[in-house]
């Protein structure tokens, strides 16, 4: 992540009216370059390009997408008292991916545009863990296997 100083947060309010809030770089008044995972917002991932709008206070939320980076967010939930965590992290690196947590059991994964989805998928399936895809959504995902029947 870049230095915080050259960056502003963007809030993304989910259908709850609950607010997560994402480091993002200004690119023009209303442009900014994502530079954190989300943890909770689906449909968006790190360094996507998305339209904010100031708010009455003046802070920013998340509007749209206006340029998809081609990364892909997946959220892992672990046990609390689980020492699976290393690995898991160690062996998504393996695969091309990076990973941040900011609580004790939830793992964000980015995967570069590089990675195939497939594969960490197929990784994570086979850890039983509990996971979901969050950018694509696994609605997304299933509409692109469905295609190619």
């Amino acid at each position: 992540m870049k230095d915080s100083q050259e960056m502003v947060k963007v809030g993304i309010r989910d259908e709850e009216g609950q607010v997560e809030t994402l480091w993002a770089t200004p690119i023009d008044r209303r442009l900014f370059r994502l530079e954190n995972s989300p943890f909770f917002a689906y449909g968006i991932s790190w360094l996507d390009i998305v339209r904010a709008e100031p708010e009455d206070d003046g802070f920013l939320f998340y509007v749209k997408v206006e340029k998809k980076s081609g990364h892909r967010t997946i959220r892992v939930i672990v046990e609390e008292d689980s020492n699976l965590v290393p690995a898991l992290v160690s062996q998504l690196n393996i695969l091309g991916c990076t990973c941040e947590d900011a609580f004790p059991r939830l793992i964000v994964i980015n995967i570069p545009a590089q990675v195939e989805l497939r594969q960490v998928a197929e990784y994570l399936i086979s850890t039983e863990l509990q996971w979901e895809y969050a950018d694509p959504t696994y609605e997304e995902v299933s509409a692109g296997q469905n295609k190619k029947d």
